[in-house]
């Protein structure tokens, strides 16, 4: 019988359907008894206001202004303690150059680079992930300096870095070791400390990662692109070509290019008796899902059953609203298709925007299951047990100079996204072969149903696309990242003997690159890339005698790799 696709109704706003989604605020208490309590609580406060501002005029003759930049500074979450760290990196370079500085800084051969990624904002945590990998996959020695890490993605990481992150405030004490910095969220909390970094003059390459080009119109931050040679890196083709739009609007000319948001993750089919993996946190099942059930293991697409929409629950990112209107209205007929959706994320929207309610009876009809605050590992697991990744855009700015989180949430869980032909424009990376490519018509339920529709080998095919374009995916970033360093700041490796054993060369790396604890070839098909690459192989690589560091014996590897 062929499928029969349904329309959602419209419904009016400011009633009805969709007034019932939308949260509303809780009301003060207004008795009588309120109103005392509230007059008795008003005139204390003013009492001690008053006492307050007379104490401030008497001891410094006036009250000082506000200062706008503070206040916007505080406004967008960033801690004071930055600028007052700002304040001190003169002094403490001074005092690193009177002690010696690393003679190789800028210009490292002899050792690793030595790179710091930056993170002084309390999001873009999975950006710092995949920065760190390709990063050790480069061979750097990473730094990590951030916030915090609440939902421990350091697990997550800790098959290419065991490090863990260090607090922001370290950095102001070891900035000048630093061959590379790398901003994962520029401008924003970030442009004070670059801007003294830039003043100082050190010897070093950096990197920024820009997530919303709008800012770039400040003339204050495209002037410090263009004058300090800043490379700027998008995580999607479009926001890259928007960037590189503003720019050129006022005449700067600057190095721009994209990378694919991706990392490896180890899932739970890959914690397999005697396999490297159960060395590491993700593999050790008492660490995870303490407070929650856990989605079904999976093995292949023919498991999964749920869809999942990630992100904050947020009218104004994703099309919350429509999709629960539709879910209601067609309700029965969902129950018998035994469909789910999978929400990942919390509550809660912009400022003075509304707050989306799932509705209980979907909820409690078991069509959606919420998660709210997942650890990371948890949270890809999740992603991973689904048979597609819904984006659910609520706006066109996805598609123009905004990326959207969920493009990674596919590439890192290895699930395909639904998409309609005008994404593939935006996100031309994105191959019909590796997404679910809906008709235009369909409405975001509609199209979860026709993927549910699919027999099981094209829902199969898709997966094998998705792993094939995520290896090229992760080759592309690494000849990006390698392009805007520049050999200077590369990796060296040793190539001399004898008399010319000084001798040392740029080296260039791929996803290919071979290495001493583990085999070169993959499973293209495997769900999880944790597989490829990590810094024990890096060390142990290091550490290697010069006949295996030896171009020669690489092109030996390679051959038995191929006879293989």
């Amino acid at each position: 019988m062929p499928l029969q696709l349904f329309r959602t109704h419209t419904t009016p706003h400011g009633g009805g359907l969709h007034a019932s989604l939308l949260g509303g605020g809780g009301s003060v208490g207004s008795t009588p008894t309120h109103r005392r309590r509230r007059e008795r609580r008003l005139h204390w406060l003013v009492a001690f206001g008053a006492l307050a501002a007379v104490c401030v005029i008497l001891s410094s003759g006036a009250l000082a202004p506000t200062d706008p930049f503070l206040v916007s500074w505080s406004l967008k979450g960033c801690p004071q303690k930055i600028l007052e760290l700002t304040t001190t990196m003169e002094a403490q370079y001074e005092a690193a150059k009177a002690a010696g500085l690393d003679p190789e800084l800028g210009a490292p051969v002899t050792r690793k680079p030595k790179t710091a990624i930056l993170n002084f904002v309390r999001y873009h945590t999975e950006v710092v992930a995949v920065t760190v990998f390709h990063f050790v996959k480069l061979r750097h020695n990473v730094t990590v300096f951030t916030r915090d890490d609440p939902f421990h993605m350091g697990n997550v990481m800790h098959p290419y870095f065991w490090k863990g992150f260090r607090k922001f405030e370290r950095f102001f004490e070891h900035f000048n070791e630093y061959d590379n910095i790398v901003v994962a969220t520029f401008p924003t909390c970030h442009d004070p400390t670059l801007r003294e970094l830039l003043r100082l003059g050190l010897p070093q390459r950096y990197i920024a990662l820009v997530h919303n080009p709008e800012y770039l119109n400040d003339t204050a931050i495209s002037s410090m692109v263009r004058d300090h040679g800043i490379r700027l890196l998008a995580i999607s083709p479009h926001v890259g070509n928007y960037a590189r739009q503003v720019l050129e609007e006022q005449g700067v000319q600057a190095e721009l290019d994209w990378i694919a948001p991706m990392m490896p993750v180890i899932y739970p089919e890959d914690c397999q008796p005697g396999s490297w993996q159960m060395d590491h946190p993700a593999c050790n099942r008492s660490l995870v899902w303490q407070h929650e059930a856990p989605p079904p293991a999976v093995g292949n697409p023919s498991q999964r059953n749920s869809f999942c929409i990630q992100g904050k629950v947020d009218p104004a990112r994703r099309n919350y609203i429509t999709i629960f209107a539709e879910m209601l209205e067609h309700k029965q007929d969902l129950l018998a298709r035994n469909f789910s959706l999978i929400i990942l994320g919390k509550g809660g929207g912009r400022r003075d925007s509304s707050i989306v309610r799932i509705p209980e009876e979907l909820v409690e009809a078991g069509l959606i299951r919420q998660y709210e605050k997942l650890p990371f590992q948890e949270y890809y697991e999740v992603l991973h047990s689904c048979l597609a990744v819904v984006p659910a855009f609520a706006s066109d700015a996805y598609y123009v100079n905004k990326g959207s989180s969920s493009i990674g949430a596919s590439l890192i869980s290895g699930v395909p996204l639904i998409s309609h032909r005008y994404m593939l424009k935006s996100y031309n990376f994105l191959e019909e072969s590796a997404v679910f490519l809906a008709d235009e018509p369909m409405s975001d339920v509609e199209a979860m149903i026709w993927v549910q529709s699919l027999p099981p080998e094209v829902r199969e095919a898709k997966f094998v696309g998705l792993a094939a374009l995520r290896t090229e995916m992760y080759d592309r970033n690494l000849q990006v990242l390698q392009r805007m360093l520049g050999e200077r700041y590369m990796y060296h490796k040793k190539t001399g003997r004898g008399d010319d054993a000084s001798a040392y060369r740029p080296y260039y790396i791929d996803m290919s690159t071979p290495l001493p604890y583990m085999p070169i070839k993959l499973n293209a098909t495997a769900a999880s890339d944790a597989a490829v690459d990590g810094s024990q192989a890096a060390e142990a690589e290091d550490t290697a005698a010069g006949e295996a560091d030896s171009e020669g014996s690489e092109r030996r590897r390679l051959a038995a790799a191929s006879a293989e």
